[in-house]
């Protein structure tokens, strides 16, 4: 917390949030470890997820080898999110950008701790320095 509420530490602990105002990154970051939902429908007709090839003969709700990054589109309300190929990303928000991203979704953090992600989501915004910050949807189901 800023120095200027430090004195009424035992008054907010635990009581309330320190929050900024971030930039909303226009994408969801959809980690996968298992393939069902959207991606086994994409699956069953392409044999790939956002258009990421996967060899023939997965089964439905199958883990994969390594979770798999699969991110849509953020789409305004009203509309729906759309699976995009993780080099869209790249032209959305730019490298760096895209790279931590992909980063910090992947599930190795949760692994480690024993947490199993079968399909989630996360979504991303920057401060006005371009710091990266996750900013909402955090083990939402993904689409």
């Amino acid at each position: 917390m800023p120095a200027s509420v430090q004195k009424y530490r035992d008054q907010l602990e635990n009581r309330c949030l320190l929050v900024k105002n971030l930039k909303v990154f226009p994408v969801e970051a959809i980690v996968r470890g298992y393939i069902t939902g959207s991606a086994w429908l994409e699956y069953k007709k392409k044999r790939s997820v956002c258009d990421i090839p996967l060899p023939d003969g997965l089964l439905e709700c199958q883990s994969f080898e390594k979770p798999l990054y699969t991110p849509s589109t953020k789409a305004e309300i009203g509309s729906h999110d759309e699976l995009i190929h993780p080099n869209k990303v790249v032209e959305m928000v730019g490298e760096k950008i895209a790279n931590d991203i992909a980063e910090t979704s992947a599930s190795k953090y949760a692994h480690d701790k024993g947490i199993i992600i079968a399909d989630t989501k996360f979504e991303f915004g920057a401060d006005s320095d371009g710091n990266p910050f996750l900013v909402d949807e955090v083990l939402t189901p993904g689409i």
